[in-house]
């Protein structure tokens, strides 16, 4: 089991309690890197940091706020590993948003859930909400707090940030649901550092995409065998920038999200159908490919997904927002795939 190199002992505080501290100090208590702001809005200063520590069943987070004369916003910090893990890059927004790009990573501003402007970015896997509590902050503003985030401590993006998913996720060495959404893909599975020969071990080889991917990498893999079948998760990582990933999920039909799924209407998604011809069988494959689209105007920045069947079995690719992903590599990766 992981333990957190800057020293905590979860069992030495009160499950849950919320703490107060330095930005350094926090990291002891958190399984993703702390960042600390170093540009900050005119007029405005950072106050009431609070850490909630991870326990076997509470997920560790950061708080603080910004604040300046008749404006505040609040930041949050936490480890997004539950649903479609390492791959949403707006999940505190309640409608589509407008991409913005900020340390080589894809952000979104837009709306959460209590009707304030928000803003979604991630670095490793830290996920960074941003909610205005009052007053009005230029989007220049915003870009430039998200992009002056910096890691407290320097040495935790090696030994926390860079490590493989299922090493540091709570979802995955716990086994806890996040609240209110019950029993998930992932916590539905073992999860595993993703050792190659490991993999062709376990999966046959034969519900495994590629391993390598351009610039992404194997990262974790998350398996079970259920009577009607194996479910087989794998996440690559981007060793460009630590933060982009795709995440993949064969299940059993039986078992497994609709083909193709309902997108609801939170995001925006244009899909389209196509057969494909794979490269290893030469054969036909229907296959359902979705691109995230802006709201507005904006550069197309968003997600990408593909989902098919065959044999009995479901098969889903998410993507997350990237400058270096597009349809073409969906495609390829797709083809490898299937």
């Amino acid at each position: 089991m992981w333990k957190n190199p800057f020293g905590s002992n979860f069992s030495s505080f009160p499950e849950g309690d919320a703490k107060h501290g330095t930005f350094a100090e926090a990291q002891a208590w958190v399984n993703f890197v702390v960042l600390r702001p170093t540009v900050l809005p005119a007029g405005c200063e950072w106050a009431k940091l609070t850490v909630r520590e991870e326990t076997e069943t509470v997920r560790s987070s950061v708080r603080f706020v910004v604040e300046g004369r008749s404006r505040a916003l609040r930041v949050k910090q936490f480890f997004y590993d539950w649903s479609y893990p390492a791959v949403l890059a707006d999940t505190n927004l309640v409608a589509q948003g407008q991409p913005f790009v900020a340390c080589d990573v894809v952000g979104h501003l837009g709306t959460d859930y209590k009707g304030h402007v928000a803003a979604c970015h991630s670095r490793w896997f830290t996920q960074i909400e941003i909610s205005v509590l009052h007053g009005t902050f230029e989007e220049a503003e915003l870009l430039a707090l998200i992009a002056g985030l910096t890691p407290a401590r320097a040495e935790a993006v090696e030994t926390i940030g860079l490590l493989p998913f299922a090493v540091t996720s709570h979802t995955a060495r716990f086994h806890q649901p996040a609240l209110g959404w019950g029993v998930d893909q992932v916590t539905r599975a073992d999860w595993m550092s993703a050792d190659l020969e490991l993999l062709a071990e376990v999966g046959g080889g034969h519900l495994l995409p590629p391993t390598e991917f351009g610039a992404y990498r194997a990262d974790s893999f998350g398996y079970q065998v259920y009577t009607e079948g194996e479910d087989a998760q794998l996440i690559l990582r981007s060793l460009r920038n630590g933060t982009d990933c795709i995440y993949t999920w064969s299940a059993p039909e039986r078992r497994s999200e609709s083909v193709p799924p309902k997108y609801g209407s939170r995001q925006k998604w244009q899909v389209e159908q196509r057969t494909l011809t794979l490269h290893q069988r030469g054969e036909a494959l229907d296959v359902w490919l979705a691109e995230q689209l802006p709201e507005g105007d904006a550069p197309p920045l968003g997600g990408w997904r593909a989902h098919w069947k065959r044999g009995g079995m479901s098969y889903h690719v998410h993507v997350r927002p990237s400058t270096a992903f597009t349809l073409d590599e969906l495609v390829e990766f797709v083809k490898r795939y299937a």
